[in-house]
C-alpha cells in the first residue's frame, strides 16, 4: 500500500513520452499522519525504493513460512503412527563386543545397545 503511495507521484514525474516533468515537489499521502506532504523527487524515489524493498522481503518471508509449514505438516504425517509402534520400556544395555580391525585381527570392546 505505501509503495503505491510513492509510486503514483514517481510515475507522474515523467510524461507519456518518457520526458521528465519539471516539478519541484510532489504530493504524497503519508498514512501514519493521515495527511498529504510535499516531497522532492529524490525523496519520492527513496520512499518508493524503501517500501518496494520491504514489500519484496515480505513476499520472501511469506514463501519461507509457507514452505516451513508444508515441511512441518509432512513430518507430522510421517510421525503420526510413531508412538503406536513404540514400547514403553526404553533400555540402555552395555555389552561386550569383539570387532575385526583392518588387519583381520579381533579387538575387544564394548557396545551400547538401546532397546525400545
Amino acid at each position: 500500500m505505501r509503495y503505491h503511495d510513492f509510486l503514483k507521484p514517481y510515475l507522474s514525474s515523467v510524461d507519456a513520452n518518457g520526458n521528465p516533468v519539471n516539478k519541484e515537489t510532489y504530493e504524497v499521502y503519508i498514512r501514519t499522519d493521515n495527511e498529504y506532504r510535499s516531497l522532492s523527487l529524490d525523496q519520492v524515489k527513496r520512499g518508493k525504493t524503501f517500501y518496494r524493498r520491504y514489500r519484496e522481503y515480505g513476499f520472501v518471508i511469506l514463501a519461507v513460512v509457507y514452505a516451513l509449514t508444508a515441511v512441518e505438516a509432512n513430518v507430522a504425517a510421517h510421525l503420526k503412527n510413531f508412538n503406536a509402534n513404540m514400547n514403553e520400556d526404553l533400555t540402555l544395555r552395555i555389552e561386550p563386543s569383539a570387532e575385526r580391525t583392518f588387519m583381520a585381527q579381533t579387538a575387544p570392546g564394548i557396545k551400547l545397545v538401546i532397546g525400545f
